[in-house]
């Protein structure tokens, strides 16, 4: 062991070594084993490789001398570090139970880190779950409306056209034609020809029609002639109808749905559309009367309001 050189140390400094060397020697005497340990402490050579070492391992590859050349130039002095301190400073005393401490310490914090990961797992989930039910119930705000809309239109409508029949003659001239599966497979190819034919020129015979209803407003002989028309029309398909539930009465077969039918009284008529009639179509047959004007010119000759 080298010799420990003291002599350019202060007197203070040499009065606690000598207490320091005091108390190893006694600890030596006491446990022969530590005077090893005890001699790694004044045994400069093997120390201060292992210092060294370490202080390489912890100091940065490189060094920023920028804020000292500013500071020998006059500039500001550069930042003090901050200060080492002991982590177990105002615990109990305890070289063995320190780290044990420290181990605890940490483990308390990785638990903390832990449990508050799987809290942010299940509120990410319960914040979709959560995102969800909003689109769900935004779907079902707006198939509510929807469904109001409609139902409100409907009451509006039964209040515009006022009597029933009227709907239904709406539904004859306008550009839209509800199309009926069951009655078309009743008919043969000529018959289902003649209905593609008539679907097909149906928005210009409608515009048409339009054109010419409102061309021939108030003009009794038109009037005449179109009650004749539509009287016979119906006259002859009633008849069918009621030829129809006398065949099925004989026959034993159920009714059709339009053999079903039962006349409504007057007031039904006055202030409501038959549900039949409405449907789910009745927006496309009164947007069938959006259509525009033909290419024909306007063959009127002066203003029939003067």
């Amino acid at each position: 062991m080298d010799e420990l050189n003291t002599s350019k140390l202060s007197a203070e400094i040499r009065q606690a070594l000598s207490c320091v060397m005091a108390e190893l020697v006694l600890t030596a005497q006491e446990d022969p084993l530590a005077i090893e340990r005890i001699a790694d402490l004044a045994d400069g050579p093997p120390r201060d490789t292992r210092l060294l070492g370490r202080m390489l391992e912890i100091l940065p590859t490189e060094l920023d001398a920028r804020p000292w050349l500013d500071w020998c130039e006059g500039g500001a002095a550069p930042a003090a570090g901050k200060p080492m301190f002991d982590p177990s400073h105002g615990q109990k005393r305890s070289a063995r139970g320190a780290w044990k401490s420290a181990v605890r310490q940490r483990n308390a914090a990785a638990q903390d880190v832990a449990t508050a990961r799987e809290n942010l797992a299940l509120a990410e989930a319960k914040h979709e779950l959560c995102e969800q039910a909003v689109k769900d119930a935004d779907a079902h705000l707006r198939a509510a409306v929807c469904y109001r809309l409609l139902i409100d239109e409907s009451r509006m409508l039964n209040g515009v056209f006022a009597m029933g029949p009227a709907f239904t003659l709406l539904r004859a001239i306008s550009t839209y034609q509800r199309r009926d599966p069951v009655f078309e497979t009743t008919l043969d190819d000529e018959g289902r020809a003649w209905i593609e034919e008539q679907i097909a020129n149906r928005e210009d015979t409608a515009r048409m029609i339009m054109e010419r209803l409102d061309f021939f407003a108030g003009d009794a002989k038109v009037e005449l002639k179109l009650h004749h028309a539509i009287y016979k029309v119906l006259a002859e398909v009633y008849a069918e109808v009621e030829a129809g539930r006398a065949e099925a009465k004989k026959a034993g077969r159920p009714l059709t749905p339009i053999e079903k039918r039962t006349f409504r009284n007057h007031e039904q008529r006055r202030t409501s559309v038959r549900r039949e009639g409405l449907r789910n179509d009745y927006s496309a047959v009164l947007n069938g009367f959006s259509i525009g004007p033909s290419n024909e010119p306007n063959d009127e000759p002066f203003d029939t309001d003067e």
